[in-house]
């Protein structure tokens, strides 16, 4: 029984100690770091939906955790859901698919309510750890999307200090720090009660954090000059050729963390200071007609960033005359053929970078001035009542020139397609017999071209024919068993009207020629023959019947 009595005793004085360790702030401090949360004690998951118990926390006691208890509570805010845990050493917020969410991490010792602040929990925590410590160190393992940090420090109930913090997108393994001095609030951080940390951020933020602590001391001396951009300078913008100009910065003290932007169209769009003194140079095109130059912090040590650098472009580098255009004229548009007509524009001074384009069925539809000095002839159908040739300077190197307003006008009053497309002068002869089976027809015609085909109806021969000259004729042969007989004709190159109006008839009237009916010849023949046979028959029967003589 003493021996029971005695080891309860024990017991009793070990969760004391413990007890004791767990409100003891120096005792949490890990050389000049005080650890508020390195996420070694596991906290169950909690999972909260929009249209469920929302927001929903719970409680863990953790003897490495400032206070002895951790309180984590969940919000999610639009959408369908979001949760968090700490799990494997990590703090993990997760916000489901287009939705947005919160969860708040409560340090405010052993209360047990997720919610409820004990504001002198933490029993005057000093977080400046005798004046060596000055900053809030947030280890950040990854975050997908942008977000923000909220830090509440309580001395009491009625004194706080309060800070917001931005993060970017992609962080991966960087470390957030917060000043002490940048709080806003009455809070004394050597006499804490309670201390809050929110996380939030864009919709479906995925954010793992694994260490929460202060840091000091505070370095001795001034930080890099650089963080404050004060020896940052730019020389003059200065013309490159006649496409752009440049602007060199040149910086005394950078860190790696320091990041140079390009507004605009410079090159290149940024770059991160690669050594703490040196300089870069930016080049944009002539079109930017300002530039500005800004600065980021990826490390969020510095302020007063952002402020940039910024100018006009020179303005004494002229553009190549040719970009003008003011000798640029095109002649007359001229008939070509029946069916087409051109144009010619010429130029003078114009480089490879400007290009006339051909609108409507132009031909060529567009082409790269050769040449300073030079010509091109444009061709257009008849069709095109109009033309218009625009001009395009792919350098982009002139502006108010009037590039793009072109060169146009109308198509000329060319002569109208020859008039043996009409078919005025075609005449058929009469249809005339030929032989015993058949008949033609003989067509003439004057000023046709090898453009119009006479067609035959019925089984005329040939078929169709093309005029294979100005003037001439063209005989068809039709059988006697076609009545009648019928010409049309077709315009293959299609430019005249009126056609297919066609020649039409009825075949003659030719008497048949019996073979039954002999000529006068062969009647003479016929009665010869049959005198020969009368007499012939007659003999021969005195021979037959005669008796002979004894």
């Amino acid at each position: 029984m003493k021996k029971s009595t005695a080891m309860l005793g024990i017991t009793y004085a070990i969760v004391t100690m413990l007890l004791i360790l767990s409100f003891n702030p120096s005792l949490a401090q890990s050389g000049n770091n005080l650890i508020i949360d390195d996420f070694s004690s596991d906290h169950a998951i909690i999972f909260v939906t929009l249209n469920g118990t929302n927001p929903d926390g719970s409680s863990v006691a953790a003897t490495d955790v400032v206070g002895g208890e951790r309180d984590v509570s969940v919000e999610v805010t639009s959408g369908s859901n979001a949760n968090a845990e700490v799990a494997s050493g990590t703090f993990n917020l997760s916000v489901g698919a287009n939705s947005t969410g919160s969860s708040s991490i409560v340090y405010d010792g052993q209360d047990g309510d997720p919610f409820a602040i004990d504001f002198d929990g933490l029993n005057s925590l000093d977080l400046t750890n005798g004046g060596t410590e000055d900053r809030f160190k947030i280890s950040v393992v990854s975050s997908d999307h942008a977000g923000t940090i909220t830090i509440d420090v309580y001395s009491d109930e009625g004194n706080r200090s309060s800070v917001v913090r931005e993060f970017a997108e992609n962080m991966s393994t960087e470390n957030i720090m917060i000043s002490f001095s940048e709080f806003s609030g009455s809070a004394d951080f050597s006499n804490v009660g309670a201390i809050v940390i929110t996380a939030s951020g864009e919709p479906e933020i995925d954010l793992i954090i694994d260490r929460i602590c202060t840091e000091g001391p505070v370095p001795s001396g001034p930080s890099p000059s650089m963080c404050e951009l004060t020896s940052i300078t730019a020389g003059a913008a200065t013309c490159a050729g006649n496409t752009g100009y440049t602007v060199t910065v040149s910086w005394v003290g950078a860190d790696a963390s320091v990041s140079l932007i390009a507004g605009g169209a410079g090159s290149p769009a940024s770059m991160t200071t690669p050594a703490r003194d040196g300089s870069v140079t930016f080049t944009y095109p002539r079109t930017d007609l300002n530039y500005n130059i800004t600065f980021a912090d990826t490390e969020g040590f510095c302020s007063g960033l952002g402020s940039g650098l910024s100018g006009s472009a020179p303005n004494n580098c002229a553009p190549p005359a040719a970009c003008e255009l003011t000798s640029i004229t095109a002649g007359p548009s001229t008939c070509v053929g029946n069916n087409s007509y051109s144009v010619t524009v010429s130029w003078i001074g114009a480089d490879a970078s400007v290009s006339l384009i051909a609108g409507g069925a132009g031909s060529p539809a567009s082409m790269t001035t050769p040449a300073r000095d030079g010509s091109v002839t444009f061709t257009y159908p008849l069709t095109d009542l109009n033309y218009n040739i625009s001009l395009l300077d792919t350098e982009g190197l002139c502006t108010g020139i009037g590039l793009g307003s072109g060169l146009s006008g109308n198509a000329p009053g060319c002569a109208a397609p020859p008039a043996a497309c009409e078919l005025t002068s075609i005449s058929a002869g009469a249809a005339t017999c030929s032989g015993n089976d058949a008949y033609t027809v003989t067509v003439s015609w004057v000023g046709a071209d090898a453009s119009v085909i006479l067609t035959a109806g019925g089984a005329g021969s040939p078929a169709s024919v093309s005029t294979l000259a100005r003037d001439g004729s063209q005989t068809f042969t039709y059988p006697r068993t076609d009545l009648n007989y019928s010409l049309s004709f077709s315009d293959s190159d299609g430019l005249c009207a009126g056609l297919g109006r066609g020649i039409s008839g009825s075949a003659p009237s030719c008497a048949p020629t019996f073979a039954g009916v002999p000529t006068m010849g062969e009647w003479g023949l016929i009665c010869l023959t049959l005198i020969f046979l009368i007499f012939g028959t007659m003999a021969m029967r005195q021979y037959v019947f005669t008796p002979a003589i004894k």
